[in-house]
């Protein structure tokens, strides 16, 4: 008899409130601020359709440089988060929003 797979379909929150526990629970809420400048900054590339090469030759750099500041653990400057938007055709926007 073969084993069957069970293949189930979860958002994120779901994922979260699964395995986001602890230690573990006040790690990710330390980063969540960082992963979600990086999801909106990939969110910004993506609307603009440019690849990482537009971004870079917009920005005077390196493609390596723009696929380091996209996926690293480092946050971006004030600086390269206005340029990465003008780059991407966007303005950045900041917001102080109630926990």
């Amino acid at each position: 008899m073969k084993n069957k797979i069970n293949l189930q379909t979860y958002n994120i929150n779901e994922l979260k409130a699964k395995y986001l526990k602890g230690e573990a629970l006040k790690e990710y809420q330390a980063l969540e601020p960082l992963i979600e400048i990086k999801a909106k900054m990939l969110q910004a590339r993506n609307d603009a359709k440019l690849t990482q090469e537009d971004v870079a030759k917009a920005l005077n750099t390196y493609v390596s440089n723009i696929s380091r500041l996209e996926s690293s653990s480092n946050p971006p400057s004030l600086n390269t988060l206005m340029k990465y938007a003008q780059a991407c055709g966007k303005k950045l926007k900041i917001d102080f929003v109630d926990r």
